[in-house]
């Protein structure tokens, strides 16, 4: 079973897709044309510029978007600066494997069906809101200032097995803070949006729930920040009576 996904299914024809993805474009800048050093505070700004200079120097153009857009992209300069990469290395060795000797793989994945109309409500309105997401791109800094060195050791620890010497709880508060900025409760409830990270874990449990039932053997490749901390998906498991054994 590989690591679970999930997906938008916007139901709309060729143009009307066109149309939705040049809204997406414009919905990465902030509203009324204005900079990042006219939406943020001074002291944050500064924090931004110092940050930049050292891991985006020639990058001018993400001057205009919104913190939530150049947090991601800070953050992804920063973790190639220090040679890491999210890269999948091991499933595409694995699925040649499994196809090579008949074993049947699969990938849970959540789909959100959302139609035109809503899609492009949806992006009509996010063009003309103020996103509180100036607390994403502080929290994106203090990730790359504090827990790059982190990031190094979590790579090493998992290529050593040491499962132990894996921590994730610092980005965890940075992706659960741009989250939260991107999709407000309120936000999506008015477009009828599920939760997607609850939604992707659910299924990725029923159907290791329904594999450990079926089957004598289930292998599973879920990423590492999914295993470890608070409310992993191996301690929903635990909780749910199944016995759990450390590495």
């Amino acid at each position: 079973m590989w690591p679970p996904n999930y997906g938008v299914n916007v139901k709309a024809n060729l143009l009307q897709q066109a149309m939705l993805g040049m809204s997406y474009l414009k919905a990465q800048k902030n509203p009324d044309g204005k900079s990042l050093q006219q939406v943020l505070d001074p002291a944050l700004y500064a924090r931004w510029q110092a940050t930049k200079t050292k891991y985006m120097p020639r990058n001018s153009s993400v001057e205009k978007k919104r913190p939530l857009v150049v947090a991601q992209e800070l953050l992804d300069a920063a973790i190639k600066r220090v040679s890491l990469s999210g890269k999948d290395i091991v499933s595409p060795q694995m699925k040649s494997f499994a196809e090579q000797n008949g074993i049947r793989h699969w990938r849970p994945v959540f789909t959100v069906d959302v139609s035109n109309k809503a899609a492009k409500a949806a992006l009509s309105d996010v063009r003309r809101q103020s996103l509180d997401d100036a607390r994403c791109l502080a929290a994106t800094l203090d990730a790359i200032d504090d827990d790059i060195p982190r990031m190094v050791a979590n790579a090493n620890a998992w290529a050593s097995g040491d499962v132990q010497g894996i921590s994730f709880s610092a980005l965890a508060r940075r992706n659960s803070l741009c989250s939260d900025a991107m999709m407000s409760p309120e936000f999506s409830a008015k477009y009828g949006l599920p939760n997607i990270e609850k939604s992707v874990a659910d299924l990725w449990l029923k159907h290791a729930r329904a594999a450990l039932n079926r089957n004598a053997i289930t292998v599973a490749f879920v990423p590492m920040e999914h295993l470890v901390g608070p409310n992993s998906y191996l301690d929903r498991l635990r909780a749910e009576g199944y016995t759990v054994s450390s590495p």
